[in-house]
């Protein structure tokens, strides 16, 4: 099966793009709640969300994603800054599909307690690569990770991988080839 699966970046309350994962290149296009009716008009029937701000540590959009959540429209995966237990499990609680963790994926003691408390298959792994090294922290720091080497380290925590190359984010150039 194949499928399109729409993106709400979040950043100060608003759906933004940026370039490569950087915040001084937001274009805004508006409130996330009239985008996730818009991506459900279209079809779709899982959405991505990411906390920007949590995932650049400049705040959060909890209150929002809670609220997006809430709204039944669509299965929502939910990303950006999941780092403590109970925020990942109040989101599966309200409904999130799947949690996407970041930099976290890396703690191994994060990844037993998680794996504890939520299902592995409601468990994603975001490893996102620049120049082939694998990037934390909301894209701002190297690991010195392979792809590779990254899987093989959390592979048996996980359900599923979300990898994006932060080279092409947000030029609308299509995929990496």
């Amino acid at each position: 099966m194949s499928f399109v699966i729409p993106c709400i970046d979040i950043l100060d309350g608003n759906c933004v793009q940026l370039i490569g994962g950087k915040p001084e290149t937001a274009t805004i296009y508006g409130p996330p709640v009239e985008w996730l009716a818009r991506w459900k008009a279209l079809g779709a029937d899982l959405v991505h969300i990411i906390d920007l701000n949590a995932a650049l540590g400049t705040g959060s959009n909890k209150d929002i994603i809670l609220k997006l959540l809430e709204s039944r429209l669509v299965q929502i995966q939910v990303g950006g800054g999941i780092c403590d237990i109970e925020y990942a499990e109040e989101l599966v609680n309200k409904g999130a599909e799947r949690i996407i963790i970041g930099s976290k994926a890396f703690d191994q003691l994060f990844l037993d307690e998680l794996n504890a408390r939520i299902p592995r298959q409601k468990i994603m792994a975001a490893l996102d690569t620049r120049f082939g090294e694998v990037v934390v922290n909301g894209w701002q720091k190297g690991s010195d990770l392979t792809f590779a080497g990254a899987l093989d380290m959390i592979r048996s925590n996980i359900g599923a991988i979300l990898s994006t190359n932060v080279d092409r984010e947000g030029l609308m150039k299509g995929p990496d080839q």
